[in-house]
């Protein structure tokens, strides 16, 4: 050692040459510079802290800090950067304003890239702080000489084979959303396909485009749904690969994921201190078929079906990363002007949105001006969609279907009315001679009938049902009819 010094001494040495600053989490970082004088944030409670204390200690005072020679020192900055009432917001690769979108390409002179509606250029503005994942890749430096926001409708489709217009249309839209952050609520992206649709390569592709990792960016989606949150927590856009079921947790959580919310748990199965994390990233995922059934959820995605690839047109992997990377830099350009336009677009909307985002499809519209698509053919693309996720959830879900039947019967056509209890009666008859069900798929009781039926009243009115349950003297009534 050049001196004895206590470590006391050496944290309060060591707190001069940063800055404390607590999230809106109540997570502590500190934020400090590297060896090329660029702003880097560094949790208090990760390993990353304990690699950056045992260089300075060091680096410094020439000391080997013992195993767990830095809990003393998260311990104290933990406590200094609480004292202070003022929270910090922290970005995952995109800062969104009203008026300003800041991207974060993982540059090394620490600029930012900066899209209003007037231009697209980079700055320095060391008042935003980004935090970067473990797996944070650089983004390419966009090209936005000789394209042009109607370039994006050619790059999908020259990369990208999505069955219909529509899905190219609500592709194209969703990649410009994925630059407005936390702005507004994000949907869900659900591609689906059979076998050699190029599922998994489609997200690599959305990966590459909005939010880069130094790792294959497909997930498989965790069981547990703390598990996922922590996913969600970590990186700006997450791909889950190959998903076949969403448990109820899981869909729920995605829900909020979609509008923001914050995750609650136990730091320790040994004290009550709770850990607080935000879900916010944007969530991806491809499977064989259509699997969002909970009507929550299926109101905050968007479903995109991918058609198989031909063998006459199949290309080596080499030959698709060849051309996919020699696009990037001008596809990333492109989105980049097209955001631009957005935000300069202060038109307002002609008709109503037909989906539960609106904040979203005000997006959509204004993105596909853009790229050439009028109000109508959005609203259409939606509603079509709206279609196709309503199917998917009747199809899976045997009481809608049933219900849907019940009510094509000639005699049901001008609306029916019954006790609840009876109705309920009525249907499971049908759904046992006429359907074929098994009575134990069947709701088990009248209420629990009911329940599923205001579960997923939207879907039943997407089909033209529609019913009123109310209370008599004696009993509840329902009464229910086609429109």
């Amino acid at each position: 050692m050049k001196h004895e010094i206590s470590m006391e001494q050496i944290i309060k040495e060591a707190e001069k040459e940063v800055k404390l600053i607590c999230s809106t989490t109540g997570k502590v970082y500190l934020k400090t510079t590297d060896a090329n004088n660029l702003t880097k944030l560094i949790a208090v409670d990760s390993d990353s802290f304990e690699q950056w204390f045992r260089s300075y200690c060091y680096s410094k005072y020439e000391m080997i800090l013992s195993s767990g020679g830095h809990i003393q020192a998260q311990s104290h900055m933990r406590m200094l950067a609480r004292q202070d009432d003022k929270r910090y917001q922290l970005n995952k690769r995109v800062y969104a304003k009203e008026n300003a979108i800041y991207y974060d390409l993982g540059r090394t002179d620490g600029k930012y890239l900066k899209i209003t509606s007037k231009e697209v250029k980079m700055v320095k503005n060391p008042n935003i702080l980004f935090l970067r994942s473990n797996i944070f890749a650089p983004q390419v430096q966009p090209v936005t000489a000789n394209v042009a926001p109607k370039d994006v409708r050619f790059f999908v489709e020259k990369h990208f084979n999505f069955r219909s217009e529509s899905d190219i249309l609500l592709f194209s839209t969703f990649l410009i959303s994925c630059f407005f952050g936390k702005l507004y609520p994000q949907s869900v992206l659900e591609v689906y396909g059979q076998k050699a649709s190029a599922k998994s390569t489609c997200l690599k592709r959305i990966q590459d485009l909005i939010d880069p990792h130094t790792v294959n960016p497909l997930f498989a989606m965790p069981r547990k749904e703390n598990d996922v949150a922590m996913c969600l927590s970590s990186d700006y856009l997450i791909c889950f690969d190959n998903i076949s079921f969403i448990p109820q947790d899981i869909s729920d959580l995605l829900c909020r994921n979609c509008t923001g919310t914050v995750q609650v748990k136990r730091k320790l199965f040994t004290d009550d201190t709770q850990a607080l994390s935000e879900p916010n990233a944007i969530v991806c995922f491809n499977s064989t078929r259509q699997c969002i059934v909970r009507s929550d959820l299926a109101d905050r995605a968007v479903f995109l079906e991918l058609e198989r690839i031909s063998p006459e047109k199949m290309q080596s992997e080499k030959e698709l990363q060849k051309e996919w990377k020699e696009d990037l830099p001008f596809f990333f350009g492109a989105l980049c002007l097209t955001v631009k336009g957005v935000l300069g677009d202060k038109e307002p909307l002609e008709s109503a949105p037909p989906v539960r985002l609106v904040d979203f499809y005000t997006l959509a519209v204004k993105a596909g001006r853009q790229l050439g698509y009028s109000e109508n053919e959005v609203y259409n693309a939606f509603c079509e969609n709206r279609k196709k996720i309503n199917e998917a959830i009747v199809s899976e879900n045997i009481l809608l279907t049933i219900i849907e039947n019940f009510m094509k019967r000639k005699e049901n056509q001008d609306g029916i009315k019954y006790k609840v209890t009876d109705f309920y009666r009525e249907l499971k008859f049908y759904a046992l001679e006429e359907c074929g069900i098994n009575g134990r798929s069947f709701p088990g009781a009248p209420e629990v009938m009911t329940r599923r039926m205001s579960e997923n009243r939207s879907n039943l009115e997407d089909l033209g049902i529609y019913y009123e349950i109310k209370r008599g003297k004696n009993a509840r009534y329902i009464e229910i009819w086609v429109q």
